[in-house]
């Protein structure tokens, strides 16, 4: 039986770490002022938290995905070491859901936007959104990563779309994202590849 977006909103809604507002924890506060990324994009998206990094326990910038405003995953980003931690509340039979998939979500859009980038970071897309594109979800590149499996529960929501743009950098998780089938499971007119740095150098649309 085909997965789709159904599946994860008949998910029961399980209880987050204890999470507060970025604001109020001043070294999350700060990492994301020195990223530029501005208060509107906290939102929901993201929370700050202190996290066990291991033995380590430290401030963490904790970014939340979800659908239908149903929280289904958390990624925690180290404040001082940059560490990353993923965290899944769903059921780990659904493939995990890419950050900011939200943003096309039906129910929340007020025009069907004809672009979609993703990129293979949480951190990414935030910067991507921040530069003036809303449209735009993260993938992670790990060695678990499966970007075709992650979207196919969403055609309905990305088959809309004209153009995607996979920007990712010349990483082995920006190496695994580009050699992802992506197009087997989006019908659209353009597919293009190309480095975070490099598309918001040129700005191709």
């Amino acid at each position: 039986m085909e997965i789709t977006s159904n599946d994860y909103y008949q998910l029961p809604q399980r209880l987050l770490a204890p999470l507060t507002l970025v604001g109020e924890n001043g070294a999350v506060k700060a990492m994301m002022e020195r990223r530029g990324i501005e208060e509107r994009l906290y939102d929901y998206r993201c929370r700050a938290a202190v996290h066990n990094f291991g033995p380590l326990q430290t401030d963490a910038l904790c970014y939340v995905t979800t659908v239908g405003s149903k929280a289904v995953a958390m990624c925690f980003e180290a404040v001082t070491t940059g560490d990353i931690d993923r965290v899944r509340l769903d059921d780990d039979a659904l493939p995990p859901v890419p950050f900011n998939i939200d943003c096309l979500n039906p129910d929340y859009l007020k025009a069907q936007p004809e672009t979609l980038i993703i990129t293979n970071t949480e951190r990414d897309c935030l910067t991507m959104m921040a530069c003036g594109y809303p449209f735009t979800i993260a993938i992670h590149g790990g060695k678990d990563s499966d970007p075709e499996r992650s979207l196919k529960p969403f055609r309905q929501w990305l088959d809309p779309l004209k153009r995607v743009i996979v920007c990712c950098d010349n990483t082995h998780a920006g190496r695994t994202m580009r050699q992802s089938p992506v197009s087997s499971c989006i019908s659209i007119d353009f597919l293009g590849f190309l480095g975070v740095k490099a598309f918001l150098a040129v700005g191709v649309f």
